[in-house]
């Protein structure tokens, strides 16, 4: 249909016309037919709060993933995952004595594996095994690009 930006500028050239041809009938159905094209071009869409009171670990994310299984992994103090209907939150102080629960960040990946820095300690999480690797690798950038996994420490790419 249309664009939004393309509402705006048939809007300004009915309203152009409108001015050139001012009569109150050619108004009024400048106006009902202007009226008539918002109503058609406008799209009804959903939307839906993903908070604390949903489950995740706090409010706000630093981070945000979405897998190949369409769910969605949000990182702050917690990993949560979130599946469409439930988060799931992963507190990796459980798992790892090294990390602290706090600023997990620079989510990346493949179809098995979730890639992701916690502080400066880069983690991965197997999609399908469900289990925590901690890599030992320090690192402030990660990427991954075609399978392969790219991260940068002391201004060298590895």
């Amino acid at each position: 249909m249309y664009e939004k930006n393309s509402i705006g500028v048939v809007f300004a050239i009915r309203i152009v016309i409108c001015f050139y041809f001012s009569s109150m009938k050619k108004s009024f159905l400048f106006v009902f037919f202007n009226l008539a094209v918002c109503f058609l071009a406008a799209k009804d869409y959903h939307f839906q709060t993903l908070g604390s009171l949903q489950g995740l670990s706090q409010s706000s994310a630093i981070s945000i993933w979405q897998d190949g299984w369409g769910r969605i992994w949000l990182g702050n103090d917690a990993l949560n995952c979130y599946d469409g209907v439930n988060v799931k939150v992963y507190k990796l102080s459980e798992y790892f004595r090294e990390v602290i629960d706090a600023d997990i960040h620079a989510f990346c990946g493949t179809d098995s594996l979730l890639y992701f820095l916690a502080e400066d300690k880069l983690l991965y999480f197997n999609l399908i095994t469900e289990q925590f690797v901690l890599t030992g690798i320090q690192t402030d950038v990660i990427c991954s690009e075609g399978g392969e996994l790219y991260y940068a420490n002391k201004n060298v790419l590895y």
